[in-house]
């Protein structure tokens, strides 16, 4: 989770929620109570760009769908990247 801001975190714990709730327009994002998991795909994704999320939180959305990804993973104990963007909250 260190690639995410707080506020693109809080957003994913909206979305998390809205989905385990069975509103059908929610993006399918999961919490994992130590981060999160995101199916990726156009409407997923478009769905989470909605919602007011970092630039950086945004690339790698869209990098992950460019390069057909098929599920993104955040975890607070999982490796940090160098050359991601982190954010130490």
């Amino acid at each position: 989770t260190a690639h995410i801001t707080k506020n693109d975190s809080e957003c994913l714990t909206r979305f998390a929620a809205d989905y385990a709730s069975k509103n059908d327009d929610a993006p399918y994002v999961f919490d994992t109570k130590h981060g999160f998991l995101i199916i990726i795909g156009v409407l997923t994704v478009a769905r989470v760009k909605l919602a007011p999320i970092s630039k950086e939180f945004t690339q790698l959305l869209d990098a992950a769908l460019d390069e057909g990804l098929l599920i993104l993973a955040f975890d607070s104990d999982g490796n940090k990247h160098e050359e991601l963007t982190s954010f130490d909250w």
